[in-house]
């Protein structure tokens, strides 16, 4: 499998497991619901940028 693909293919889990992380913290009152609330742009800029990295093409 071309490593273009792997990455494909560890990004949604990554989300997923990043999203479960922080609903657990929420639920165990680690963090508050407003903190998210207040801070879920920051995940976007976050998300674009692993997007963006992966794009750019390997050096060899």
């Amino acid at each position: 499998m071309s490593e273009r693909k792997q990455r494909k293919n560890l990004f949604f889990p990554l989300i997923l497991i990043s999203g479960g992380i922080i609903f657990l913290l929420a639920n165990l009152e680690i963090i508050s619901w407003e903190d998210i609330f207040y801070l879920w742009p920051i995940l976007l800029i976050i998300a674009g940028i692993i997007v963006l990295v992966r794009s750019l093409p390997a050096k060899d």
